[in-house]
């Protein structure tokens, strides 16, 4: 076989399945005063623009995926984050549900090293709080 297609591969199967992702316990909660369908709302709106779902990269197969869903009846919303190649591998999961102090806004993250896994939950919290700036070159998210 090629290196290239063991590389591949390797790389596959270090990967966390959207199973397994799935079964993953949120890492990261909080709660925010507004209501869950607006945080919903603007934390897509905004991850649309900045994320770009379903552009590519440079001489690549791989494409960047977002799936969405709001679950009214049940109460709350997800936006999962994934990576579309051979098969889908997740980055991350943010749940925004109905709290009673307001929305309560759960994040996890897969598939990605220590620190881009720090970086991508940054984000998500930034934008889920309200925040409306996109990342630049590995920045983190503004404070305050």
């Amino acid at each position: 076989m090629k290196p290239f297609v063991l590389t591949a591969f390797a790389l596959l199967a270090a990967c966390t399945s959207m199973q397994e992702h799935d079964a993953k316990p949120f890492d990261t909660q909080f709660t925010v005063t507004e209501d869950y369908q607006a945080v919903y709302a603007a934390t897509l709106r905004v991850m649309r623009q900045c994320l770009n779902p379903g552009s590519g990269y440079f001489l690549s197969p791989v494409t960047e995926q977002m799936s969405s869903d709001l679950y009214p009846n049940l109460g709350y919303g997800e936006i999962t984050r994934y990576q579309a190649n051979m098969v889908a591998v997740p980055w991350s999961t943010t749940r925004i549900a109905r709290h009673v102090e307001g929305t309560l806004v759960s994040i996890k993250t897969s598939s990605q090293a220590r620190y881009a896994q720090r970086y991508t939950r940054a984000w998500l919290v930034y934008w889920a709080r309200g925040g409306t700036e996109c990342p630049k070159a590995f920045d983190l998210p503004p404070q305050g």
